[in-house]
């Protein structure tokens, strides 16, 4: 819940602020190999309409030269010579840096080679009228899971996809164990005998769909719930899931609410 100086609601476009904020994060997840990645979110300056949000994301990742500068969010930029710096070069940035000018904000960045980044979005939000658009239902907070202890397997090949939804689901108390392909997930399935399972349907070698027809094969495994994961926010839902002898299906990016329920 957020503090009680935040006003009730606020005016924003949420699918840029959250398609940007899901890059920053990213990105964040894709060049910090320890430490930790943290979003805040704080409210620098509150007037009778309006208020003055900043989002950090913050990390302790490679980072990059100072000099780099604003370019870091033109477009295939490549910072450093270091060969994982250079990887920073798709357009990821460039995409939120047009989000948050979309937006009417402004998006800083300040790093240290070694010592990780600060990407700062700047907003100047509106607040909303009385009875203005529809009422927000309260959310309950959860923390955990009730009974005994529960391992859920996530196979994906993409790090950070796994990262994201790794460390969600183990904040509430569940065991995690992660397979980079097809192959490295029928062989979890088999050793750790996983409660859940979410599958990616795109992977190379042993696609989503080969490897959920080895798994509900093995002895043991039929009655695991498997859930499809797809980038593809467009695919036919019973296509995705009980016809194919999945459960249930998820598009990326992954909504917690979604998770959750």
């Amino acid at each position: 819940m957020p503090p009680p100086r935040w006003p009730p609601r606020l005016l924003i476009d949420e699918r840029k602020l959250r398609q940007g904020l899901l890059n920053l994060l990213n990105n964040a997840v894709q060049f910090t190999a320890s430490g930790g990645v943290r979003l805040l979110v704080e409210i620098a300056a509150r007037a009778s309409s309006s208020c003055r949000v900043l989002l950090r994301v913050q990390d302790t990742g490679i980072g990059f030269a100072a000099d780099a500068g604003a370019q870091i969010f033109e477009p295939f930029y490549r910072t450093g010579s270091a060969r994982r710096m250079a990887e920073r070069s798709d357009l990821a940035l460039t995409i939120v840096d047009r989000l948050v000018n979309l937006m009417g904000g402004t998006i800083t960045v300040a790093s240290t080679v070694g010592a990780g980044s600060e990407f700062v979005v700047d907003l100047n939000l509106q607040m909303a009228e009385p009875g203005h658009g529809a009422a927000v239902p309260e959310r309950r907070l959860i923390v955990g899971h009730a009974g005994r202890a529960r391992t859920l397997l996530i196979a994906d090949d993409v790090r950070e996809s796994r990262a994201v939804l790794r460390d969600l689901l183990y904040a509430l108390g569940f065991t995690v164990v992660e397979a980079a392909n097809g192959d490295e997930a029928v062989a979890l399935a088999g050793t750790c005998q996983p409660d859940l399972i979410f599958m990616d349907l795109v992977m190379p070698g042993l696609d989503g769909v080969a490897t959920d027809r080895q798994i509900r094969d093995a002895a043991g495994s039929n009655g695991v719930p498997i859930i499809a994961l797809s980038a593809n926010a467009c695919a036919d839902p019973q296509h995705l899931s009980s016809s194919n002898g999945r459960n249930a299906s998820l598009s990326k990016p992954i909504r917690f609410e979604k998770i959750y329920r």
